[in-house]
């Protein structure tokens, strides 16, 4: 359900004070759960791994947990901030390397040459309807995946159809 973002209200952090799931108690449809400080913290500590079940195409609404990171992340300060990484990403891709540094080697060509693509995806991120959760958690995992194409020449996946599925996923269609 892509339209969960704009029926839940969250608090001035971004933090959502409840949020909408399916209704485990064996009744059709979702309900409304409040959202406990020991679950802000789970979704906090457990990010990259709900990150990856929600990139993977696990609805938000399945769990309290979910929910609450899918919230966190289609927060605007979240999005914005992804959408900033990835623009910063095409300007250390321009500059030259720099020697002794620790950091995982770019693919700087690959990135220049995906460079229009890498701007729609932070117009998507930062534009002020908020994306799905889905596209939102795969563009911070294709952003921090060191054996991904953003970092690894022998990354068997293209940097172009990746940002292609990820704006895809991101994009929330509105049905009436």
């Amino acid at each position: 359900m892509a339209t969960t973002q704009s029926l839940v209200p969250a608090t001035d952090a971004g933090t959502p004070a409840q949020v909408l799931v399916i209704d485990s108690r064996g009744r059709t449809g979702y309900v409304i759960r409040p959202v406990t400080p020991l679950t802000r913290l789970l979704s906090r500590l457990r990010g990259a791994s709900l990150d990856r079940r929600l990139a993977a195409g696990l609805e938000p609404e399945t769990s309290r947990l979910l929910a609450t990171r899918a919230q966190l992340l289609m927060a605007s300060t979240s999005r914005q901030r992804l959408a900033d990484e990835w623009r910063d990403l095409i300007n250390r891709a321009h500059r030259p390397p720099t020697g002794g540094s620790r950091r995982v080697s770019l693919q700087r060509r690959r990135i220049i040459a995906a460079e229009q693509d890498i701007r729609r995806l932070a117009g998507v991120l930062s534009a002020p309807l908020a994306p799905a959760a889905r596209g939102v958690a795969m563009a911070g995992l294709l952003l921090t995946d060191g054996t991904g194409p953003l970092y690894n020449r022998h990354a068997g996946s293209e940097l172009g159809a990746a940002l292609h599925e990820i704006a895809d996923a991101a994009t929330v269609t509105v049905t009436t």
